[in-house]
């Protein structure tokens, strides 16, 4: 199966022991390496290059590997920025794309751009991090959210019976309905 996997779920496999779960996802379904989760595996690695060098080189290594074991994701179309827009503006997931700016480890925020994806493309994500997706799903219904860690399915995907159109702007995008 087809899933947009976030940098949680990628970063398993530059961990000394890595979930064995997720490894095993990973190398049973076709994992789509977006590039929202590009960015933020190489934004954790810029910000210990200094002080981490050797590190910093084995997660890129690491990283480049995936990028050429797993399909890249480049599709920022002018949909997926109508859907992203559409979630930025929900007042309910602002502390989803605002993070704390004085904080000692700010958190990079990406989790409303890999949701736009999913539902623009109808490809569900696959993370760790199911807080995030789950609160996203409540207003903006994902096409399927897993938990590899645990092979767990948050939100099966939607059979096409249950899809209707659902206008965002001048585009339309598939939604659960009840």
């Amino acid at each position: 199966m087809e899933f947009i996997a976030t940098s949680c779920v990628h970063s398993e496999i530059m961990k000394p022991r890595p979930n064995k779960e997720v490894l095993s996802f990973l190398d049973a379904n076709s994992v789509l390496l977006a590039f929202p989760t590009v960015t933020e595996i190489m934004w954790g690695i810029e910000n210990i290059r200094r002080a981490q060098r050797d590190k910093a080189l084995k997660l890129t290594d690491a990283l480049n590997t995936a990028l050429r074991t797993h399909t890249y994701l480049d599709r920022m179309t002018p949909d997926v920025a109508e859907m992203l827009a559409a979630m930025l503006a929900c007042k309910q997931l602002k502390d989803l794309w605002i993070g704390n700016p004085s904080a000692n480890w700010p958190v990079f925020r990406e989790h409303l751009t890999i949701a736009a994806l999913s539902i623009c493309l109808a490809v569900p994500v696959a993370t760790m991090n199911m807080t995030a997706y789950a609160r996203i799903t409540e207003f903006f219904p994902l096409p399927g959210i897993y938990y590899p860690g645990q092979f767990r399915w948050h939100a099966r995907p939607v059979a096409h019976p249950q899809l209707v159109s659902v206008a965002v702007g001048q585009h339309a995008t598939n939604v659960l309905t009840n």
